[in-house]
């Protein structure tokens, strides 16, 4: 599974601004899903808590994190959905954005909680850096 960058997803709106932050598009590995709302409107907004995993660790033992943010994707024109597996507390393996011909189609991997993909005409993802505890 992949768990690098997408190249398409330097195409949605606002991404240039969370790469000049970030130093590079995340791959959301081990992002925690905040929230996941999809309206009957075909509109919907997937919420999740990232950050980039550095190779140290703090006097606990657990690898010391960098580049907390809460990231935003907010989705236009919902054409499809499949997700699976939805359970409380969900965690991603890693996320891909792919250009269609009509639009982008996210596809969420799973570690916990839930998988799948949202295929959108318009995606639009925003972020907010959170201070580190």
């Amino acid at each position: 599974m992949k768990t690098g960058p997408s190249p398409d997803a330097h195409e949605l709106p606002g991404a240039k601004d969370l790469v000049a932050w970030y130093e590079s598009f995340p791959g959301f590995h081990d992002a925690d899903v905040e929230q996941l709302q999809i309206n009957g409107d075909g509109t919907g907004v997937l919420k999740v808590k990232a950050h980039r995993m550095t190779d140290r660790v703090d006097s606990d033992g657990y690898f010391v994190l960098e580049k907390q943010f809460i990231g935003t994707f907010s989705f236009s024109g919902i054409s499809a959905i499949n997700l699976t597996e939805f359970m409380k507390g969900c965690i991603i393996f890693s996320l891909d954005i792919r250009r269609l011909a009509d639009g982008f189609e996210i596809d969420i991997h799973s570690s916990y909680g839930f998988g799948g993909i949202i295929r959108a005409q318009n995606i639009e993802i925003t972020f907010e850096p959170q201070v580190s505890e």
